[in-house]
């Protein structure tokens, strides 16, 4: 399933998905997420490789053989086997799953030019 970015403050049910979150919207209609993206309210992720990441190299070779080989896998996997394959801390894990979330730039149009 697509991973999108919300360009604007989404409202779900009961959940609230932020502007600028990374989503699945997992459970929401297709003709639901196509409106969404025809009207700019999210645009499609494209997740590098994780190893054209800056300082990226040498972890992503560790990772592969469980399966992580671009930024998308690396945001979804389980922080226990990252900490022990990359011998650092889970809070560590935490620190650069934040960090490579900001490589992730939406697929088709850019960063949202509006401020509010």
């Amino acid at each position: 399933m697509p991973l999108y970015r919300a360009r604007r403050t989404l409202g779900r049910s009961k959940e609230r998905i932020p502007k600028g979150a990374l989503t699945r919207l997992e459970g929401v209609p297709k003709k639901t997420i196509d409106k969404l993206l025809e009207v700019g309210c999210i645009s499609e992720v494209a997740p590098p490789p994780l190893n054209i990441l800056p300082g990226w190299k040498e972890p992503a070779e560790k990772l592969e053989g469980m399966g992580v080989k671009m930024v998308v896998d690396f945001l979804e996997a389980r922080t226990a086997p990252l900490s022990r394959v990359l011998k650092i801390t889970p809070k560590e894990v935490q620190e650069k799953k934040k960090s490579v979330e900001g490589w992730l730039i939406p697929a088709t149009d850019g960063l949202d030019e509006e401020s509010g």
